[in-house]
Protein backbone atom coordinates (compact mmCIF):
# COMPACT_ATOMS: atom_id res chain seq x y z
CA UNK A 1 0.00 0.00 0.00
CA UNK A 2 2.81 2.54 0.81
CA UNK A 3 4.44 2.02 -2.71
CA UNK A 4 1.18 2.67 -4.19
CA UNK A 5 0.85 6.24 -2.40
CA UNK A 6 4.48 6.46 -3.19
CA UNK A 7 3.92 5.88 -6.78
CA UNK A 8 0.91 7.78 -6.89
CA UNK A 9 2.65 10.81 -5.33
CA UNK A 10 5.05 10.49 -8.10
CA UNK A 11 3.16 10.25 -10.75
CA UNK A 12 1.40 13.59 -9.81
CA UNK A 13 4.30 15.40 -8.89
CA UNK A 14 5.57 14.09 -12.34
CA UNK A 15 2.44 15.62 -14.13
CA UNK A 16 2.56 19.02 -12.80
CA UNK A 17 6.14 19.43 -13.35
CA UNK A 18 5.55 18.46 -17.29
CA UNK A 19 2.67 20.58 -17.43
CA UNK A 20 4.98 23.61 -15.82
CA UNK A 21 7.16 23.40 -19.02
CA UNK A 22 6.44 25.55 -22.11
CA UNK A 23 6.95 24.40 -25.71
CA UNK A 24 10.00 26.28 -26.41
CA UNK A 25 11.34 24.12 -23.22
CA UNK A 26 9.73 20.83 -24.77
CA UNK A 27 11.41 21.65 -28.06
CA UNK A 28 14.43 22.41 -26.99
CA UNK A 29 15.04 19.90 -24.36
CA UNK A 30 14.03 16.70 -26.59
CA UNK A 31 16.26 15.29 -29.19
CA UNK A 32 15.83 12.34 -31.59
CA UNK A 33 16.58 9.19 -30.33
CA UNK A 34 18.95 8.18 -33.63
CA UNK A 35 21.31 10.64 -32.32
CA UNK A 36 21.94 8.37 -29.37
CA UNK A 37 21.48 4.40 -30.49
CA UNK A 38 21.57 4.82 -34.71
CA UNK A 39 17.72 3.40 -34.62
CA UNK A 40 16.47 6.66 -36.45
CA UNK A 41 13.22 7.11 -34.48
CA UNK A 42 12.42 10.23 -33.79
CA UNK A 43 11.18 11.66 -30.34
CA UNK A 44 7.61 12.48 -29.57
CA UNK A 45 7.66 15.68 -28.06
CA UNK A 46 6.13 15.85 -24.78
CA UNK A 47 5.92 18.36 -22.17
CA UNK A 48 8.78 18.10 -19.24
CA UNK A 49 10.57 20.41 -16.96
CA UNK A 50 13.09 22.70 -18.30
CA UNK A 51 15.61 20.41 -15.89
CA UNK A 52 18.22 18.52 -18.24
CA UNK A 53 17.21 16.54 -21.60
CA UNK A 54 15.42 13.72 -22.49
CA UNK A 55 16.50 11.14 -25.79
CA UNK A 56 13.37 9.49 -26.35
CA UNK A 57 12.44 6.30 -28.72
CA UNK A 58 8.40 5.54 -28.74
CA UNK A 59 8.57 2.30 -30.78
CA UNK A 60 11.08 0.82 -28.52
CA UNK A 61 10.22 2.56 -25.11
CA UNK A 62 13.62 4.09 -24.19
CA UNK A 63 14.77 6.74 -22.66
CA UNK A 64 18.52 8.04 -22.44
CA UNK A 65 19.60 9.81 -18.44
CA UNK A 66 22.21 11.40 -19.13
CA UNK A 67 25.48 11.83 -16.89
CA UNK A 68 25.11 16.00 -16.78
CA UNK A 69 21.91 16.09 -15.72
CA UNK A 70 22.36 13.21 -13.14
CA UNK A 71 25.43 15.14 -11.78
CA UNK A 72 22.88 18.02 -9.68
CA UNK A 73 22.38 17.22 -6.21
CA UNK A 74 19.55 14.35 -5.98
CA UNK A 75 16.76 14.20 -3.29
CA UNK A 76 13.67 12.68 -3.56
CA UNK A 77 11.93 15.86 -5.11
CA UNK A 78 14.70 16.76 -7.73
CA UNK A 79 14.18 13.25 -9.01
CA UNK A 80 10.43 13.49 -9.86
CA UNK A 81 11.44 16.92 -12.23
CA UNK A 82 14.68 15.09 -13.53
CA UNK A 83 13.86 14.10 -17.22
CA UNK A 84 13.14 11.80 -18.19
CA UNK A 85 12.26 9.86 -15.30
CA UNK A 86 8.99 11.25 -14.94
CA UNK A 87 8.02 10.03 -18.31
CA UNK A 88 9.68 6.64 -17.56
CA UNK A 89 7.49 6.30 -14.73
CA UNK A 90 4.03 7.03 -15.99
CA UNK A 91 4.75 4.87 -19.43
CA UNK A 92 5.89 2.12 -16.80
CA UNK A 93 2.84 2.15 -14.54
CA UNK A 94 0.76 2.19 -17.99
CA UNK A 95 2.17 -0.82 -19.58
CA UNK A 96 0.79 -4.34 -17.79
CA UNK A 97 3.70 -6.55 -17.48
CA UNK A 98 6.74 -4.67 -18.09
CA UNK A 99 9.70 -3.96 -16.23
CA UNK A 100 12.17 -0.85 -16.19
CA UNK A 101 15.14 -2.03 -17.39
CA UNK A 102 18.63 0.32 -16.51
CA UNK A 103 21.15 -0.15 -18.93
CA UNK A 104 24.57 0.90 -18.19
CA UNK A 105 27.98 0.39 -18.69
CA UNK A 106 30.21 -1.97 -17.18
CA UNK A 107 32.45 -1.18 -14.11
CA UNK A 108 32.12 0.23 -11.27
CA UNK A 109 31.16 3.43 -11.78
CA UNK A 110 28.37 2.33 -14.14
CA UNK A 111 27.34 0.00 -11.68
CA UNK A 112 27.11 2.56 -8.75
CA UNK A 113 25.35 4.62 -10.79
CA UNK A 114 22.62 1.94 -11.88
CA UNK A 115 22.27 1.19 -8.70
CA UNK A 116 21.69 4.20 -7.31
CA UNK A 117 18.99 4.85 -9.65
CA UNK A 118 17.10 1.73 -9.15
CA UNK A 119 17.57 2.49 -4.97
CA UNK A 120 15.78 5.97 -6.06
CA UNK A 121 13.00 4.58 -8.10
CA UNK A 122 12.60 2.43 -5.47
CA UNK A 123 12.42 4.96 -2.41
CA UNK A 124 9.86 6.51 -4.85
CA UNK A 125 7.52 3.67 -4.95
CA UNK A 126 8.57 1.49 -8.24
CA UNK A 127 8.31 -2.53 -6.98
CA UNK A 128 12.00 -2.99 -6.53
CA UNK A 129 11.03 -6.51 -8.60
CA UNK A 130 9.96 -3.82 -11.23
CA UNK A 131 13.51 -2.56 -11.69
CA UNK A 132 16.82 -4.47 -13.17
CA UNK A 133 19.97 -3.44 -13.86
CA UNK A 134 21.55 -4.65 -17.41
CA UNK A 135 25.53 -4.05 -18.14
CA UNK A 136 25.99 -2.95 -21.81
CA UNK A 137 23.77 -1.04 -24.29
CA UNK A 138 24.77 2.18 -22.95
CA UNK A 139 27.98 4.35 -22.77
CA UNK A 140 30.15 5.88 -20.01
CA UNK A 141 28.01 9.34 -20.39
CA UNK A 142 25.00 7.82 -19.86
CA UNK A 143 21.77 5.48 -18.66
CA UNK A 144 19.66 3.82 -21.36
CA UNK A 145 16.13 3.38 -19.63
CA UNK A 146 13.83 0.96 -21.24
CA UNK A 147 10.56 -1.18 -20.84
CA UNK A 148 11.10 -4.40 -21.14
CA UNK A 149 8.54 -7.49 -20.98
CA UNK A 150 8.53 -8.41 -17.11
CA UNK A 151 10.46 -11.52 -15.40
CA UNK A 152 8.19 -11.85 -12.31
CA UNK A 153 5.14 -14.10 -13.01
CA UNK A 154 2.19 -12.00 -12.71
Amino acid sequence: MRQLLLLSCLLTLAGCAGQAATSAQVETNIEPASAASGAGVAAQPRAMPATGTVEASPAARSWQLRASDWARPRSGAALVGMAPLPQVVRAWSAAEGRDIVILHAGGEEGELWARELRDWLVALGVPGERVRRVVGGSGPHGLQLELRASEVAQ
